[in-house]
């Protein structure tokens, strides 16, 4: 992921079949992170325009399936 200029966003990130977010607080501007995943990686956020979410370099959209303003976006390469 990487935040994009002039934003502070909330994120959690899960990694694997973990219930405990691998990060959980507000991230700003510019800052940016990699995973190397081989199972399952989920990113959850409320302000989904403030962040950018790569899969394989390749920009990817989080949803809110629920309709209540919480944003996410899993990949499973295991399926």
């Amino acid at each position: 992921y990487k935040v994009k200029d002039g934003a502070t966003v909330y994120m959690e990130i899960y990694e694997g079949s973990n219930t405990r977010p691998t990060l959980a607080r507000e991230v700003k501007s510019g800052e940016s992170n990699t995973f190397k995943v081989t199972d399952k990686l989920k990113f959850v956020t409320s302000k989904p325009e403030g962040v950018e979410i790569y899969v394989d370099n390749e920009l990817v959209q989080p949803t809110d399936p629920k309709g209540i303003g919480v944003y996410n976006y899993t990949v499973n390469f295991k399926e």
